[in-house]
Protein backbone atom coordinates (compact mmCIF):
# COMPACT_ATOMS: atom_id res chain seq x y z
CA UNK A 1 0.00 0.00 0.00
CA UNK A 2 1.21 3.64 -0.69
CA UNK A 3 2.13 5.63 1.84
CA UNK A 4 -0.53 8.17 3.13
CA UNK A 5 0.75 12.17 2.71
CA UNK A 6 -2.28 13.13 4.65
CA UNK A 7 -4.42 12.92 7.86
CA UNK A 8 -6.51 9.87 6.54
CA UNK A 9 -6.97 7.72 4.21
CA UNK A 10 -10.08 9.81 2.75
CA UNK A 11 -8.14 12.92 3.13
CA UNK A 12 -5.11 11.32 0.98
CA UNK A 13 -7.82 9.93 -1.68
CA UNK A 14 -9.07 13.59 -2.05
CA UNK A 15 -5.28 15.03 -2.59
CA UNK A 16 -4.34 12.63 -5.37
CA UNK A 17 -7.78 13.21 -7.17
CA UNK A 18 -7.28 16.41 -7.05
CA UNK A 19 -3.21 15.86 -8.38
CA UNK A 20 -4.43 13.38 -10.85
CA UNK A 21 -6.94 16.45 -12.02
CA UNK A 22 -4.37 19.09 -12.18
CA UNK A 23 -1.75 16.83 -14.26
CA UNK A 24 -4.67 15.79 -16.90
CA UNK A 25 -5.76 19.55 -16.81
CA UNK A 26 -2.11 20.37 -17.29
CA UNK A 27 -1.52 17.46 -20.48
CA UNK A 28 -5.33 18.20 -21.80
CA UNK A 29 -4.46 22.07 -22.37
CA UNK A 30 -0.60 21.06 -23.82
CA UNK A 31 -0.98 18.08 -25.76
CA UNK A 32 -4.96 17.48 -26.33
CA UNK A 33 -6.99 15.13 -25.29
CA UNK A 34 -6.33 12.71 -27.96
CA UNK A 35 -2.69 12.81 -26.89
CA UNK A 36 -2.67 12.72 -23.45
CA UNK A 37 -2.65 8.98 -22.17
CA UNK A 38 -3.25 7.76 -18.49
CA UNK A 39 0.12 6.66 -18.49
CA UNK A 40 1.32 10.45 -18.45
CA UNK A 41 -1.06 11.62 -16.20
CA UNK A 42 0.56 9.46 -14.12
CA UNK A 43 3.82 9.98 -14.44
CA UNK A 44 3.04 13.83 -13.82
CA UNK A 45 1.49 12.56 -10.70
CA UNK A 46 4.27 10.21 -9.62
CA UNK A 47 1.42 6.84 -9.10
CA UNK A 48 1.31 3.78 -11.46
CA UNK A 49 -0.92 3.85 -14.26
CA UNK A 50 -3.29 1.56 -12.35
CA UNK A 51 -3.69 4.28 -9.57
CA UNK A 52 -5.48 6.74 -12.11
CA UNK A 53 -8.54 4.01 -12.67
CA UNK A 54 -8.70 3.93 -9.20
CA UNK A 55 -10.50 6.92 -9.47
CA UNK A 56 -11.38 7.32 -13.26
CA UNK A 57 -12.98 4.81 -15.51
CA UNK A 58 -11.66 6.07 -18.59
CA UNK A 59 -10.76 9.31 -20.02
CA UNK A 60 -14.03 10.54 -20.67
CA UNK A 61 -14.83 10.29 -16.90
CA UNK A 62 -11.59 12.22 -16.00
CA UNK A 63 -11.88 15.23 -18.78
CA UNK A 64 -15.74 15.23 -17.47
CA UNK A 65 -14.96 15.30 -14.04
CA UNK A 66 -11.93 17.70 -14.34
CA UNK A 67 -14.99 20.20 -15.73
CA UNK A 68 -17.23 19.72 -13.38
CA UNK A 69 -14.97 20.59 -10.88
CA UNK A 70 -13.62 23.78 -12.73
CA UNK A 71 -15.50 25.37 -14.48
CA UNK A 72 -18.80 26.18 -11.70
CA UNK A 73 -15.96 27.69 -9.27
CA UNK A 74 -15.13 29.82 -12.66
CA UNK A 75 -18.40 30.49 -13.65
CA UNK A 76 -19.38 31.69 -10.12
CA UNK A 77 -16.43 33.67 -9.99
CA UNK A 78 -17.59 35.66 -13.17
CA UNK A 79 -20.65 35.92 -12.49
CA UNK A 80 -19.93 37.33 -9.48
CA UNK A 81 -18.52 40.35 -10.58
CA UNK A 82 -20.89 41.64 -13.41
CA UNK A 83 -22.03 44.89 -12.96
CA UNK A 84 -24.83 46.16 -11.27
CA UNK A 85 -26.95 47.39 -14.47
CA UNK A 86 -29.90 46.94 -16.01
CA UNK A 87 -30.38 43.36 -17.64
CA UNK A 88 -29.79 44.05 -20.93
CA UNK A 89 -26.50 45.87 -20.26
CA UNK A 90 -25.85 42.96 -17.52
CA UNK A 91 -26.27 40.15 -20.37
CA UNK A 92 -24.19 41.88 -22.89
CA UNK A 93 -21.10 42.21 -20.02
CA UNK A 94 -21.64 38.45 -19.57
CA UNK A 95 -21.64 37.22 -23.11
CA UNK A 96 -18.16 39.77 -23.23
CA UNK A 97 -16.80 38.40 -20.44
CA UNK A 98 -17.24 34.57 -21.04
CA UNK A 99 -16.09 35.10 -24.52
CA UNK A 100 -12.96 36.82 -23.30
CA UNK A 101 -12.18 34.21 -20.23
CA UNK A 102 -12.47 31.12 -22.79
CA UNK A 103 -9.75 33.13 -25.27
CA UNK A 104 -7.59 33.90 -21.53
CA UNK A 105 -7.90 30.74 -19.57
CA UNK A 106 -5.51 28.12 -20.82
CA UNK A 107 -6.61 25.43 -19.27
CA UNK A 108 -10.38 24.87 -19.25
CA UNK A 109 -10.96 27.36 -22.90
CA UNK A 110 -9.07 24.70 -25.08
CA UNK A 111 -10.67 21.69 -22.82
CA UNK A 112 -14.09 23.22 -23.73
CA UNK A 113 -13.79 24.26 -27.23
CA UNK A 114 -11.50 21.58 -28.71
CA UNK A 115 -11.82 18.42 -26.38
CA UNK A 116 -15.32 18.13 -24.70
CA UNK A 117 -16.86 17.80 -28.41
CA UNK A 118 -14.98 14.63 -28.57
CA UNK A 119 -16.44 13.14 -25.46
CA UNK A 120 -19.15 10.17 -25.33
CA UNK A 121 -22.72 11.17 -25.31
CA UNK A 122 -22.94 10.47 -21.83
CA UNK A 123 -19.53 12.99 -20.62
CA UNK A 124 -20.76 15.52 -22.87
CA UNK A 125 -24.03 15.77 -20.75
CA UNK A 126 -21.86 15.70 -17.92
CA UNK A 127 -20.22 18.56 -19.19
CA UNK A 128 -22.97 20.40 -20.65
CA UNK A 129 -24.63 20.29 -16.87
CA UNK A 130 -21.48 22.19 -15.76
CA UNK A 131 -22.50 25.02 -17.88
CA UNK A 132 -26.18 24.98 -16.23
CA UNK A 133 -25.60 28.42 -13.81
CA UNK A 134 -24.15 30.41 -16.89
CA UNK A 135 -27.48 29.01 -18.92
CA UNK A 136 -29.79 30.19 -16.49
CA UNK A 137 -28.08 33.51 -16.04
CA UNK A 138 -28.34 33.52 -19.99
CA UNK A 139 -31.95 32.81 -19.78
CA UNK A 140 -32.57 35.54 -16.68
CA UNK A 141 -31.22 38.27 -18.03
CA UNK A 142 -32.30 37.52 -21.03
CA UNK A 143 -36.09 37.53 -19.63
CA UNK A 144 -35.57 40.41 -17.31
CA UNK A 145 -34.63 42.33 -20.26
CA UNK A 146 -38.21 41.44 -22.10
CA UNK A 147 -39.90 42.31 -19.16
CA UNK A 148 -38.09 45.67 -19.25
CA UNK A 149 -39.19 46.48 -22.51
CA UNK A 150 -35.06 45.99 -23.95
CA UNK A 151 -35.04 42.87 -25.73
CA UNK A 152 -37.42 41.31 -28.09
CA UNK A 153 -39.32 38.56 -26.76
CA UNK A 154 -38.69 34.89 -27.87
CA UNK A 155 -38.04 31.87 -26.69
CA UNK A 156 -35.79 31.83 -23.19
CA UNK A 157 -34.19 28.41 -23.55
CA UNK A 158 -33.72 29.67 -27.51
CA UNK A 159 -32.13 32.31 -27.05
CA UNK A 160 -29.97 30.77 -24.15
CA UNK A 161 -28.70 28.42 -26.22
CA UNK A 162 -27.72 30.54 -29.13
CA UNK A 163 -25.79 32.97 -27.24
CA UNK A 164 -23.81 30.06 -25.36
CA UNK A 165 -23.30 28.31 -28.61
CA UNK A 166 -22.18 31.78 -30.02
CA UNK A 167 -19.54 32.29 -26.76
CA UNK A 168 -18.14 28.96 -27.71
CA UNK A 169 -18.04 29.64 -31.43
CA UNK A 170 -16.39 32.81 -30.68
CA UNK A 171 -12.85 30.92 -29.22
CA UNK A 172 -12.57 29.61 -32.83
CA UNK A 173 -12.94 33.05 -34.03
CA UNK A 174 -9.76 33.72 -31.86
CA UNK A 175 -7.86 30.63 -33.45
CA UNK A 176 -7.76 32.82 -36.75
CA UNK A 177 -5.62 35.47 -35.30
CA UNK A 178 -8.65 37.91 -34.08
CA UNK A 179 -7.91 39.62 -30.87
CA UNK A 180 -10.47 38.19 -27.78
CA UNK A 181 -11.76 41.67 -27.17
CA UNK A 182 -12.28 42.63 -30.51
CA UNK A 183 -14.45 39.09 -31.11
CA UNK A 184 -16.28 39.86 -27.51
CA UNK A 185 -17.24 43.19 -28.73
CA UNK A 186 -18.41 41.86 -32.80
CA UNK A 187 -20.09 38.85 -31.17
CA UNK A 188 -22.27 40.89 -28.69
CA UNK A 189 -22.98 43.79 -31.21
CA UNK A 190 -24.30 41.06 -33.29
CA UNK A 191 -26.17 38.87 -31.10
CA UNK A 192 -27.85 41.43 -29.00
CA UNK A 193 -28.75 43.68 -32.27
CA UNK A 194 -30.63 40.68 -33.08
CA UNK A 195 -32.40 40.62 -29.83
CA UNK A 196 -32.47 44.25 -29.22
CA UNK A 197 -36.17 45.93 -28.85
CA UNK A 198 -34.63 48.84 -31.08
CA UNK A 199 -32.50 47.39 -34.04
CA UNK A 200 -29.15 48.60 -34.02
CA UNK A 201 -28.82 49.81 -30.53
CA UNK A 202 -27.70 46.90 -29.18
CA UNK A 203 -26.26 47.80 -25.37
CA UNK A 204 -23.13 48.30 -24.62
CA UNK A 205 -20.94 45.66 -22.02
CA UNK A 206 -18.33 47.87 -21.33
Amino acid sequence: MPRIHAANIEAHKAHTRRQILDAAGLLFSRVGYAEASFGAIADLVGVGRTTIYQYFKDKDDLLASLVEDELPRALDKLLGSLPAVGPAQRLAALLRSFIVFLAADEHLGPILIRDAPKLSEQAQLRVGRSHASLRAELEGLYAEGVAAGELRELAPPLVGMLLESAMRAARRSQEAGLAAELVADQVVEILLNGVSSRAGSAPSGQ
